[in-house]
């Protein structure tokens, strides 16, 4: 966690390192003939996420130029979050869409109601932005999430009270690793995991040091093993 000056805002904030790099990135357009236009922010999955955050934390010039801001299928934030003032004066700007069967983008909070496409994929693969559907020139929307959808977010967000908030960007990061890389296509190939192999992948993640391996380990053994008993 990394903590700097704004004096866009006229405060001090904290967030993770790519959440500072996506502000300062942001920010640099204050300097360029681009600080003139309409600007829109977008991202997908923990780009979403990063946009979100570069929005809030960016100057209030560059905010009032500020048009929208598209978060597609992205984790969220704690919910102190949204109490701040820099927050509230861009809600209105944020546009949340996630797919019916969203896992991602169902994990921590968001302030904003979001809206549900109708993807033509099943299970994690739904995650892809490929794979929703368009009718026109909008998107083919869905009353609500699915089953699946509801209980992995109970989960999920129930087991993030035992992360501390200094973990969560590696937990993501890992939990979406592991998730792109297992080879699930469909929620009940979790029955078929090999554990072994899930390990391994956590393994290799460079940017995780011992401890937090076998922290990680240990929690989605659980979530495998819990998963597995109380949905399928």
């Amino acid at each position: 966690s990394y903590q700097w000056d704004d004096n866009g805002v006229g405060g001090t904030s904290t967030g993770t390192v790519s959440q500072l790099q996506a502000y300062q990135y942001l920010s640099e357009l204050q300097g360029t003939e681009l600080a003139d236009t309409e600007i829109y922010v977008s991202g997908h999955s923990k780009g979403g996420n990063l946009a979100v955050f570069a929005a809030v934390n960016c100057s209030n010039s560059l905010k009032k130029r500020l048009k929208a801001v598209y978060e597609d299928d992205a984790p969220g934030f704690p919910k102190y979050f949204f109490d701040r003032y820099d927050y509230c004066q861009i809600k209105d700007k944020i546009h949340f869409f996630t797919p019916q069967g969203s896992i991602i983008g169902r994990m921590l909070f968001h302030d904003t109601e979001p809206s549900i496409v109708h993807s033509e994929n099943s299970g994690l693969k739904q995650h892809q932005v490929s794979s929703w559907e368009v009718d026109g020139d909008r998107f083919k929307y869905e009353e609500k999430y699915d089953r699946t959808s509801d209980f992995v977010s109970d989960y999920i967000n129930e087991l993030i009270d035992y992360i501390s908030d200094e973990e969560l960007e590696l937990f993501f990061d890992t939990l979406e690793y592991v998730a792109e890389n297992i080879g699930i296509e469909d929620f009940y190939d979790i029955k078929e995991l090999d554990i072994i192999k899930v390990f391994g992948l956590i393994d290799s993640i460079t940017t995780l040091d011992d401890e937090h391996k076998t922290k990680f380990k240990q929690i989605l053994k659980k979530v495998i093993a819990d998963f597995t008993k109380e949905y399928l």
